[in-house]
């Protein structure tokens, strides 16, 4: 590096951050539960009281679901699954799915309920350093952050509402999502012309299409979907002015589904294989420098997309985490600083749980 880009020596963190994010504390710890707190003293109703003992004794709410250890919610935004390590074993001997999700969210630009209905798999396993544990190996856990699954930076209407398996619902316990934890049942007349499909995005890696199912009705409705050409088909719930994501299976991305009601077939779409649901070839990723006087590394992102683009950083050594938004504009590129105590700090850059970037920050190349 040459001395125009070298830092002072008077240089705070504050003064660093200014041309970069500092990521400096464990701020996406999904085991930092924040529940919300109410300090007026009254009397709690017997209701009240077997809820809270029940909340003691099963503090996840996952004590009867065969193979989960818990269930972790950061705040509004994130989530973690931790599978129980002799259940992972056990189901890699068989088909290696490991749980059929409902996630419920609160989409806060179109102010509406939306479902994602995901069939978890052994391959989908990622990191556990991310989420509070201090070894990889110990725990086997799915994460689910609802900003990137939207496909926009962080916002503050977002939340992940709830979380079914196995026919049990468990609630985000955070205040942001208490108003929308109700569910809409009922069947009643609706019109056709009201529900709609739409090609999302695909995972070419994972050989899968999303699409979604809006409702634009008054009553909850069942849509079945056929994928052409193949024998996969199931039937999708959704709710009242709702809409359902599901998954298919798609080689190489390409996929035509079509969607049926009332024995009456409404829309028929192909895979949107111009959005990569992760992109991971779009991502480019690489340390600048090293400052030995504030003891930080400086990385740099580069958003290769037509999209604003948030991503979770992890540090391997210190355990810091963070979030860095990279938007689309003529610069489509970010830097930030992470600790880097010995010089070597180890990041990784994740979207929709998978790392689309990492590298190794060098003490010898100092800025």
């Amino acid at each position: 590096m040459s001395d125009d880009n070298r830092i002072s020596r008077r240089t705070s963190l504050k003064g660093i951050a200014a041309t970069g994010t500092f990521i400096a504390g464990a701020g996406i710890s999904a085991n930092t539960v924040s529940a919300g707190k109410n300090d007026e003293k009254k009397e709690k109703t017997p209701k009240e009281r077997e809820h809270e003992k029940k909340e003691k004794e099963d503090p996840d709410g996952v004590v009867d679901i065969v193979g989960v250890d818990a269930l972790d919610f950061q705040q509004c935004h994130g989530m973690a699954i931790l599978f129980d390590q002799d259940y992972v074993e056990a189901v890699a001997d068989d088909d290696g799915v490991l749980k059929a999700l409902r996630i419920r969210m609160y989409n806060a630009r179109h102010d509406r309920i939306e479902n994602y209905d995901r069939t978890v798999t052994i391959d989908d396993l990622r990191s556990s350093t991310l989420y509070g544990e201090g070894d990889v190996g110990d725990v086997f856990a799915y994460t689910f952050n609802v900003y990137q699954f939207l496909d926009r930076p962080i916002g503050a209407g977002d939340s992940i509402v709830a979380v079914t398996m196995d026919g049990t619902t468990i609630q985000n316990p955070n205040e942001c999502a208490e108003p929308y934890q109700r569910t809409f049942e009922g069947e009643g007349v609706f019109d056709l012309d009201d529900i709609s499909l739409q090609a999302v995005c695909v995972d070419s890696e994972r050989g899968l299409a999303r699409y979604r199912v809006r409702n634009g009705n008054h009553t909850q409705i069942e849509a079945v979907y056929d994928v052409e050409d193949t024998d996969e088909s199931g039937t999708i719930a959704v709710e009242p002015y709702s809409a359902t994501y599901f998954e298919v299976a798609a080689p190489e991305g390409e996929a035509t589904v079509s969607i049926a009601a009332d024995g009456e077939t409404l829309d028929e779409r192909e895979s949107a294989t111009g959005t990569e649901c992760i992109p991971r070839d779009a991502i480019a990723f690489n340390t600048e420098c090293y400052d030995p006087v504030e003891g930080a590394a400086r990385f740099y992102v580069h958003n290769g997309t037509d999209r604003d683009l948030t991503f979770v950083i992890y540090v391997a050594e210190t355990g810091a985490t963070g979030r860095i938004t990279v938007e689309d504009s003529l610069a489509s590129a970010e830097t930030f600083w992470v600790p880097a105590p010995d010089g070597e700090a180890s990041v990784s850059l994740y979207y929709e749980g998978e790392v689309v970037g990492a590298d190794v920050s060098d003490p010898d190349d100092t800025c």
